[in-house]
């Protein structure tokens, strides 16, 4: 029994995954939460199956998972574009969707770098800058748009999952950079800390004298967690 639980993990997330994902598209008009709960049931246990198994290409192809992972993150967003919902429910629905586009793409991603027979060359150093204006972009915004259309809490929140899609994309090409050699020296390693922290501290206080504070203390906290966290994982 205990040789065939990735398999049965396997099987049982992908049975919850569609059922949720099925029923939700066929009962509810909301495609973008449908599909996080589809990945809240399906997703771990696909990682479990993954991680427990001793090639899991044999039952996962990272092929036909790359395909399958970079397809669902199109439909996310298709999803979103068909069915946005009031005017200004767009950003907040944008920046969810993104998320959820994102952690589909890069896990299937992950999992064909790890296990697929195809060796990507891409420069890490160039993965790491890109990821890191991109995660800056995502962050700015999300600023622009909380303070020129929302007020209080709401600009807050769409900030909020913002900051979350930057985080992601940030760690990602800094994983990448790193399992690609490019590891930063402790030394480097405490600058890149220190200056997240600065930036960080220097962004939460701009938006508490001179703008909404919520949302740029939000954003400054992604600031400082996104080196922060990467360097932690980096020493692993």
């Amino acid at each position: 029994m205990a040789e065939r639980a990735p398999e049965l993990a396997l099987v049982l997330g992908a049975f919850l995954g569609l059922a949720v994902l099925g029923s939700g598209l066929a009962l509810t008009d909301d495609p973008v939460t449908t599909t996080f709960l589809a990945l809240a049931v399906s997703l771990p246990l696909f990682v479990y199956a993954v991680y427990h198994s001793e090639d899991p290409t044999g039952v996962l192809p990272p092929g036909i998972v790359l395909k399958g992972g970079l397809g669902l993150a199109g439909l996310t967003l298709l999803a979103l574009a068909l069915d946005v919902g009031s005017a200004e429910a767009i950003p907040l629905r944008f920046f969810v969707a993104l998320f959820l586009a994102l952690v589909v793409a890069f896990a299937a991603t992950a999992y064909h770098v790890a296990y697929g027979r195809r060796r990507y060359g891409f420069p890490p150093g160039k993965v790491a800058v890109l990821t890191t204006l991109v995660a800056a972009a995502l962050l700015a915004f999300a600023l622009v748009v909380a303070s020129a259309f929302y007020d209080g809490a709401a600009g807050t929140t769409v900030v909020l999952v913002a900051a979350l899609d930057a985080l992601l994309v940030f760690l990602a090409g800094g994983i990448y950079a790193t399992t690609r050699g490019l590891r930063p020296r402790p030394r480097a390693a405490r600058l890149l800390v220190g200056l997240g922290a600065l930036l960080g501290v220097a962004v939460a206080g701009f938006g508490l004298l001179f703008a909404s504070p919520g949302p740029w203390v939000v954003a400054g906290v992604a600031v400082v967690l996104g080196p922060a966290v990467l360097v932690a994982l980096s020493r692993r």
